[in-house]
């Protein structure tokens, strides 16, 4: 009985993040303005990437960590603020653009100092 119990207790961890996705992607009226965006935080006077700057979704409590290259990608709605922010760097904001297409690329001027 309890073998039984515990298999399918671990065929609901196996199924239930499935349909979680699939209640996201089909039942999402803002499907659409949903964009990954991809990005460097780097430095303003050397260029270089700034490893572990955090990148921040305001107001959704949700967030990514750059790699050690400055590397960061992070779902964003459009009209979302992202702020960066990284120990001893000033914190800086910007605003997804509202017109931002889907495989288009922005160049978002973001160097910290």
């Amino acid at each position: 009985m309890n073998q039984k119990l515990l298999y399918f207790g671990l065929s609901l961890l196996f199924f239930l993040p499935i349909k979680a996705i699939q209640a996201q992607e089909n039942g999402n009226p803002y499907r659409d303005s949903i964009v990954q965006l991809y990005g460097v935080v780097m430095t303003a006077d050397s260029l270089r990437g700034i490893p572990s700057a955090s990148v921040i979704v305001e107001g959704k409590g949700r967030g990514t960590i750059t790699t050690n290259d400055g590397v960061f990608s992070i779902a964003v709605m459009k009209g979302d603020r992202i702020t960066f922010s990284s120990v001893g760097f000033k914190n800086n904001t910007i605003k997804i653009p509202a017109n931002l297409a889907e495989n288009q690329y922005s160049v978002i001027q973001l160097l910290i100092s």
